[in-house]
């Protein structure tokens, strides 16, 4: 049996006695089983052991190493764990800016606008009426593709026919003609 020296503990070891895990320099080393059990993580995701402070737990509950975390995951702007970027979303900040948040965050805190799909904070959207009477949220900028409906401040999209979704009424009637029409 050929032997060889724990790089770490520095002591001999049978050959198949040793383990390849990763230095801080992302060099591959050869431990004892003491060593790397004791001094080294498992990073779940390159399925490889680290020095065990560059290996940390990220919002799913797995254990990923620095470079894996560089690599492939996002920090949530809003709750500050990390995530795999491909199980985050895209959002856009009250201040208008877009940056990283989990799934979770995302459903709790943000809505996806009806029209262009992107993803604003729940207290910027508008509640609109489709033209078929869905009702749907969208965000500022696409607001403007439909209209408030002077009989009942709805935000509506017309229908074919000029009529509100949500009350019903023409939408171009003027309210004193309404009136009109209802005393006579």
């Amino acid at each position: 049996h050929e032997s060889s020296m724990c790089d770490h503990c520095e002591e001999y070891f049978d050959d198949e006695d040793l383990y390849p895990v990763r230095d801080e320099n992302g060099n591959t080393i050869y431990v004892c089983a003491s060593c790397r059990d004791s001094y080294y993580t498992y990073c779940d995701d390159c399925q490889e052991y680290w020095p065990e402070d560059m290996v940390h737990e990220v919002g799913d509950g797995d254990f990923v190493c620095d470079r894996c975390r560089e690599e492939d995951y996002e920090q949530c702007e809003d709750c500050g764990e990390y995530y795999r970027r491909d199980d985050m979303t895209e959002v856009h900040t009250r201040c208008g800016y877009e940056v990283w948040v989990c799934d979770d965050c995302r459903d709790e805190k943000y809505t996806e606008c009806y029209e262009c799909d992107e993803w604003f904070p729940n207290e910027d959207m508008y509640t609109a009426y489709r033209a078929d009477g869905e009702l749907v949220q969208v965000c500022e900028e696409c607001h403007d593709a439909y209209e408030t409906c002077p009989h009942c401040d709805a935000l509506v999209e017309r229908r074919h026919d000029g009529t509100c979704p949500s009350c019903g009424a023409v939408i171009d009637e003027d309210e004193d003609e309404d009136k009109e029409a209802e005393s006579a």
